[in-house]
Protein backbone atom coordinates (compact mmCIF):
# COMPACT_ATOMS: atom_id res chain seq x y z
CA UNK A 1 0.00 0.00 0.00
CA UNK A 2 3.12 2.74 0.53
CA UNK A 3 4.23 2.15 -2.66
CA UNK A 4 0.89 2.82 -4.46
CA UNK A 5 0.61 5.85 -2.27
CA UNK A 6 4.48 7.19 -3.17
CA UNK A 7 3.26 6.54 -6.96
CA UNK A 8 0.22 8.28 -6.50
CA UNK A 9 1.79 11.30 -5.28
CA UNK A 10 4.31 11.20 -7.92
CA UNK A 11 1.81 11.15 -10.48
CA UNK A 12 -0.11 13.72 -9.06
CA UNK A 13 2.96 16.03 -8.85
CA UNK A 14 3.83 15.23 -12.61
CA UNK A 15 0.54 16.27 -13.65
CA UNK A 16 0.56 19.28 -11.59
CA UNK A 17 3.83 20.71 -13.75
CA UNK A 18 2.52 20.38 -16.70
CA UNK A 19 2.03 23.54 -18.56
CA UNK A 20 -0.64 25.00 -20.82
CA UNK A 21 0.04 25.73 -23.95
CA UNK A 22 -0.83 27.83 -26.84
CA UNK A 23 -3.16 26.86 -29.78
CA UNK A 24 -2.08 27.75 -33.52
CA UNK A 25 -4.38 26.66 -36.01
CA UNK A 26 -6.02 28.61 -39.11
CA UNK A 27 -9.57 30.57 -38.32
CA UNK A 28 -11.48 29.59 -42.05
CA UNK A 29 -12.80 32.80 -43.15
CA UNK A 30 -16.15 31.37 -44.17
CA UNK A 31 -17.13 28.67 -41.18
CA UNK A 32 -15.29 30.89 -38.16
CA UNK A 33 -13.99 27.53 -36.93
CA UNK A 34 -10.07 26.92 -35.78
CA UNK A 35 -8.56 23.93 -37.54
CA UNK A 36 -5.62 22.77 -35.74
CA UNK A 37 -4.62 20.05 -37.84
CA UNK A 38 -1.47 20.63 -39.45
CA UNK A 39 -0.63 19.30 -42.90
CA UNK A 40 2.31 21.20 -44.36
CA UNK A 41 3.24 24.38 -43.92
CA UNK A 42 0.51 27.03 -43.39
CA UNK A 43 -1.97 24.23 -44.61
CA UNK A 44 -4.74 22.88 -41.89
CA UNK A 45 -7.01 19.84 -42.55
CA UNK A 46 -10.69 20.13 -42.78
CA UNK A 47 -11.14 17.22 -41.31
CA UNK A 48 -9.03 16.97 -38.87
CA UNK A 49 -9.39 18.87 -34.81
CA UNK A 50 -11.80 21.63 -34.82
CA UNK A 51 -12.81 23.90 -32.51
CA UNK A 52 -16.37 24.74 -32.95
CA UNK A 53 -16.23 28.52 -33.14
CA UNK A 54 -13.16 30.82 -33.17
CA UNK A 55 -14.96 34.15 -32.14
CA UNK A 56 -13.45 32.96 -28.88
CA UNK A 57 -14.40 35.67 -26.19
CA UNK A 58 -11.10 37.48 -25.45
CA UNK A 59 -11.64 36.67 -21.75
CA UNK A 60 -8.47 37.20 -18.95
CA UNK A 61 -7.78 33.70 -19.15
CA UNK A 62 -7.63 33.09 -23.14
CA UNK A 63 -6.36 35.76 -25.39
CA UNK A 64 -5.32 35.93 -29.23
CA UNK A 65 -2.02 36.13 -29.61
CA UNK A 66 -2.66 37.13 -32.71
CA UNK A 67 -3.21 36.73 -36.68
CA UNK A 68 0.28 35.43 -37.98
CA UNK A 69 -0.71 35.65 -42.05
CA UNK A 70 -2.73 33.73 -44.15
CA UNK A 71 -3.30 30.35 -44.47
CA UNK A 72 -5.25 27.44 -46.24
CA UNK A 73 -7.69 25.06 -45.41
CA UNK A 74 -7.64 22.16 -47.62
CA UNK A 75 -9.90 19.05 -48.54
CA UNK A 76 -12.99 21.22 -47.77
CA UNK A 77 -16.26 19.46 -49.46
CA UNK A 78 -17.66 21.19 -52.59
CA UNK A 79 -14.84 24.27 -52.32
CA UNK A 80 -11.56 21.89 -52.44
CA UNK A 81 -9.76 24.77 -50.12
CA UNK A 82 -10.56 27.80 -48.22
CA UNK A 83 -8.69 30.62 -47.23
CA UNK A 84 -8.03 31.63 -43.75
CA UNK A 85 -6.26 33.62 -40.97
CA UNK A 86 -3.16 31.92 -39.21
CA UNK A 87 -3.50 33.02 -34.99
CA UNK A 88 -2.19 31.76 -32.05
CA UNK A 89 -4.36 31.48 -28.85
CA UNK A 90 -2.61 31.56 -25.80
CA UNK A 91 -3.99 29.98 -22.51
CA UNK A 92 -4.02 31.10 -19.02
CA UNK A 93 -2.59 35.15 -20.03
CA UNK A 94 -3.23 36.88 -17.24
CA UNK A 95 -5.83 34.30 -15.33
CA UNK A 96 -6.42 36.03 -11.36
CA UNK A 97 -6.60 31.98 -10.32
CA UNK A 98 -4.08 33.14 -7.62
CA UNK A 99 -6.23 35.85 -6.09
CA UNK A 100 -8.44 33.10 -4.81
CA UNK A 101 -5.43 31.00 -3.16
CA UNK A 102 -6.09 32.86 0.21
CA UNK A 103 -9.36 32.49 0.38
CA UNK A 104 -8.92 28.62 -0.09
CA UNK A 105 -6.70 28.17 2.20
CA UNK A 106 -8.13 30.00 4.82
CA UNK A 107 -11.73 28.15 3.97
CA UNK A 108 -9.62 24.65 4.22
CA UNK A 109 -7.40 25.48 7.17
CA UNK A 110 -11.02 26.12 9.52
CA UNK A 111 -12.35 23.24 8.08
CA UNK A 112 -9.40 21.51 8.93
CA UNK A 113 -9.72 23.10 12.23
CA UNK A 114 -13.09 22.14 13.09
CA UNK A 115 -13.01 18.69 12.54
CA UNK A 116 -9.88 18.05 14.60
CA UNK A 117 -11.68 19.88 17.00
CA UNK A 118 -14.31 17.79 16.72
CA UNK A 119 -12.36 14.32 16.68
CA UNK A 120 -10.82 15.65 20.07
CA UNK A 121 -14.37 16.44 21.28
CA UNK A 122 -15.25 13.08 20.93
CA UNK A 123 -11.68 11.27 22.40
CA UNK A 124 -13.00 13.10 25.83
CA UNK A 125 -16.11 12.00 25.81
CA UNK A 126 -15.24 8.52 24.78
Amino acid sequence: MGNFKSFLIMGLLALMTKSAFAQTGCIGSISGKLYTTNTTGTNYDYTGTVIASAAIPTTVCITSVGANGTCTIVSVPFFGTLSGSLTTYSALSNCPLDDYVGYLFVSLSLLGYWFIRKQSYRDICS
